[in-house]
């Protein structure tokens, strides 16, 4: 693909952009082929956790900092998933730096270097990953639990449902101004089924409520807890 470019420009810079240009036409060359298909996505796995219970799994490599991830199923909601309440959901309980993870396990409580929340709406799945000192896992496990209660019950204020909603709404609006962000978004949508740009889904982000949150969250069940921790040899090292 470089040598093919080079043939029109010598300009590192202008080779990026058309490189970017020409990736984003073929993702939306691609939209428009899926739009035209029929996918069958079902809902059973994007509704069910696997287990019963939540599965914990402890891997030990020599690396200084822990990693503690924990995946949860997005449940009943995704019968029929309501994007822009996700979009908040996400923002308000990890996906930005006014969330009440952020706020709570890294600022208030120092249990964690970094930590944040990402939303897969094609498998209904809601991952937080964070990077923590091995002996602050309980804790850190218990306040990741705590605060996805506190969404479920309501337990945030005004203000930080507004950050939320700000958040998700102005992430939105600038995938349109990137060709590659903007062919990504145009071809999850159209898997999804949907023919809605990213400035009229954050137009619908900023009319979510407080319940449309709190609804979304109810059905939300852990399905996994993944944790990733150093050998003493390595904290030795240190």
């Amino acid at each position: 693909m470089r040598g093919f470019l080079s043939l029109f420009t010598d300009s590192a810079r202008e080779l990026k952009q058309v490189r970017t240009i020409t990736v984003a036409a073929l993702f939306m060359a691609l939209s428009i082929v899926l739009r035209t298909i029929a996918i069958p996505i079902g809902t059973d796995i994007r509704m069910n956790a696997l287990e019963e219970q939540p599965r914990y799994v402890t891997e030990t490599l020599p690396v200084a900092q822990a990693q503690l991830a924990v995946g949860y199923r997005l449940g009943t909601c995704m019968e029929d998933p309501d994007l822009p309440v996700l979009f908040v959901l996400n923002a308000l309980y990890g996906g930005c730096v006014t969330s009440k993870l952020f706020l709570n396990l890294r600022e208030r409580l120092s249990l964690c270097y970094s930590v944040g929340s990402q939303l897969d709406t094609h498998k209904g799945l809601l991952t937080v990953t964070s990077g923590i000192a091995a002996n602050h896992y309980e804790r850190a496990l218990t306040e990741i639990t705590a605060q996805l209660d506190a969404v479920r019950s309501g337990d945030f204020t005004d203000e930080e449902l507004r950050c939320a909603i700000r958040s998700a709404a102005g992430d939105l609006r600038a995938r349109a101004d990137a060709p590659d962000t903007l062919a990504w978004y145009w071809l999850n949508r159209t898997v999804q089924g949907l023919d809605i740009d990213p400035p009229e889904m954050a137009a619908l982000v900023e009319e979510v409520t407080r319940d449309d949150v709190m609804s979304a969250a109810t059905g939300i069940v852990c399905d996994c807890v993944y944790l990733l921790k150093g050998t003493e040899a390595a904290a030795d090292d240190k």
